[in-house]
This record gives C-alpha cells, structure tokens and sequence, in this order.
C-alpha cells in the first residue's frame, strides 16, 4: 500500500505513517543481524587443522607467483 492508503485506512496522518514504518524496518534489521549473529558459527563452522592447510596452500602459492 501506499502511506496515502495506510494513513487512510488507520486513520492517521500520512508523516505518522512514514515514521511508524521507519521504525519496524528498523526493529526487523536488529532481528535480522542478531539472529544471523547467533547462527553465524553454525553457517560457516571452522574446520581447525584443514582450514590451516588451505591457508598454508594458497600462501605458498602466493610466494611462488
């Protein structure tokens, strides 16, 4: 909907409307990061010793170009 339509249909004036959706897009952002925040380890889990190797690889590459 348009903020014209949503202030007409809550009643409220169309400035009230802007604001009122600033602030949700808000509070849905905040959501968004501490929930991708909390999962984060489990979506790119370190894998210790292999992860070492692959560094290792691509150094010692680097040195050789």
């Amino acid at each position: 909907m348009t903020t014209t339509g949503t202030a007409t249909v809550l009643d409220l004036i169309e400035e009230n409307v802007k604001v009122r959706l600033h602030h949700a897009r808000v509070l849905v952002r905040k959501e968004l990061v501490a929930r991708a925040s909390a999962s984060r380890s489990k979506i790119f889990p370190f894998m210790g010793v292999r992860c070492d190797r692959v560094v290792q690889a691509v150094l010692a590459r680097l040195v050789n170009c």
